[in-house]
């Protein structure tokens, strides 16, 4: 018996038995706060599309977005059969300006230098 933080995975139950899980991760989205309208006209910010979930990605096209290379996150996507996560994935690992980071620094960085248009995917 060993107690480790693992995420229960379809390979990983092939090769050990799980117990319930006590804690759930969750993956989140990395973006520039919106510019609120200034004056007598919206910021470029402003008129983006609203992303209130990592869902709401994958059909807009104002808005890049990446996660890390060899991360949970990406292995979620790589792996998925969902049709827009699917997508997504497809983007990302064909769009070597954005789409893979080689890590968390320089997704935040990468998120910090951009006008909003570009997202970082963690875990």
């Amino acid at each position: 018996m060993a107690a480790a933080p693992l995420t229960v995975s379809d390979d990983r139950s092939t090769a050990v038995d799980f117990t319930v899980p006590f804690m759930k991760f969750g993956s989140e989205i990395l973006m520039k706060k919106r510019s609120l309208v200034a004056g007598s006209g919206a910021t470029q910010t402003s008129q983006l599309p609203n992303i209130t979930a990592i869902r709401d990605l994958a059909y807009q096209t104002d808005i890049n977005y990446g996660v890390i290379k060899d991360g949970r996150t990406a292995d979620f996507f790589r792996k998925s059969t969902d049709p827009a996560y699917t997508l997504m994935w497809d983007k990302m690992s064909n769009n070597p300006d954005y789409g893979i980071v080689p890590d968390n620094e320089v997704g935040v960085a990468r998120v910090r230098q951009t006008d909003g248009r570009y997202a970082e995917l963690a875990s």
